[in-house]
């Protein structure tokens, strides 16, 4: 039956739609937020720039589908937003009017605990499909939870280079 909607997986990348950023929308995103930054004004640059944290409006839908899933079970009407968190990828250039971005995230971790489930989102903003933001939100759904099966935590480790010069070392 094709009125079934598809199931979510929690391991899947979500991806958002192509989004061209716009003065306009860098200009009413700062003001909303309280940002008088003159990098993020038409009138007072000729290259208007985005901050940072505009991640968050070219992100939005990628990240707001991985709360959804079946294993998460979790009622929307008792969602908490706690947190958004935003790294520069080393070596990009900032977001800017006229980029035309797109964002992918995955579930970076579902975890229960006393408060409820914390969920935890990871994704990028990418320009020419290369990763430019990373943005990590993390959202509460407020209760009680035992299914311990559902949850899991993607740790990332630094890898080491451990140098072996001669036998004695490797001994």
């Amino acid at each position: 039956d094709s009125s079934v909607p598809e199931k979510i997986d929690v391991r899947q990348t979500f991806k958002g739609p192509e989004v061209t950023i716009s003065a306009a929308h860098v200009e009413r995103f700062c003001s909303i937020v309280g940002n008088d930054g003159e990098s993020f004004k038409s009138a007072r640059s000729d290259q208007v720039k985005a901050p940072m944290d505009f991640a968050i409006v070219t992100g939005w839908e990628a990240i707001m589908q991985a709360i959804f899933p079946d294993a998460i079970d979790g009622d929307l009407l008792k969602l908490v937003h706690l947190s958004n968190g935003f790294r520069v990828v080393e070596g990009s250039q900032p977001l800017g009017v006229g980029d035309v971005c797109q964002a992918e995230a995955q579930i970076a971790a579902v975890i229960n605990n006393d408060s409820g489930k914390t969920v935890k989102v990871k994704g990028h903003v990418l320009r020419a499909g290369k990763p430019v933001i990373e943005v990590v939100s993390s959202f509460l759904y407020r209760g009680r939870f035992v299914d311990f099966t559902n949850t899991f935590e993607v740790t990332e480790e630094p890898d080491y280079v451990l140098e072996r010069k001669n036998a004695a070392a490797v001994g």
